[in-house]
């Protein structure tokens, strides 16, 4: 277990005011084939921002390794100050967590309520992951929408990997419909 603390005094002058202050404690314990990992923390405006709020964040999250396979489930809130104002992640590597397809990169101001699975294995050389959102809000019980996703990985090289990635993001009540390819090509040296 591990107490956290980020200060950030950001100004943004063509965007949201992002100066947070934001405090809270993260856990992870292994329990042979299961690995659990928890978070929760307050976060408020801090420093300059003109903008008063405070939001809540919290996490859940079992890993499970059952033979070949690695199952993932979570859920995760990045919580609303009663839909004024949602917690705010200004530093975040933001593609890697709501989704592929982006379109949560900033906490709507309900939040959002992220209910996640996936499932990963080789066949052949291959790495395969298949993941599931489901996306709702916060506050005021909109449902946002859901995403399913499918990655490829395979070594060409020791040094050198294809990555084919394809995710499709199925909107009710955020943003609209997209579906998204990346087709790379990762070198190491």
């Amino acid at each position: 277990m591990a107490g956290f603390a980020y200060l950030f005094d950001l100004s943004n002058a063509n965007g949201p005011p992002n100066a947070n202050a934001t405090y809270g404690v993260d856990y992870e314990g292994d329990f042979e084939v299961l690995t659990l990992s928890a978070a929760i923390a307050r976060q408020s405006d801090y420093a300059d921002n003109p903008a008063s709020y405070e939001a809540l964040y919290y996490m859940v999250q079992g890993v499970a390794n059952v033979g070949a396979l690695t199952l993932t489930g979570a859920y995760e809130v990045l919580g609303s100050d009663d839909g004024n104002a949602g917690f705010r992640t200004p530093v975040a590597t933001l593609h890697k967590f709501q989704g592929w397809t982006d379109r949560f990169l900033a906490t709507p101001a309900a939040g959002v309520r992220d209910l996640w699975f996936s499932v990963a294995g080789r066949v052949g050389d291959a790495t395969v992951t298949g993941v599931f959102h489901d996306f709702q809000a916060d506050e005021g019980g909109a449902d946002y929408g859901s995403e399913i996703g499918l990655a490829l990985t395979y070594p060409l090289r020791d040094n050198l990997s294809f990555l084919f990635k394809t995710a499709q993001y199925s909107a009710d009540e955020h943003a609209g419909d997209i579906t998204k390819l990346w087709l790379m090509l990762d070198w190491k040296w």
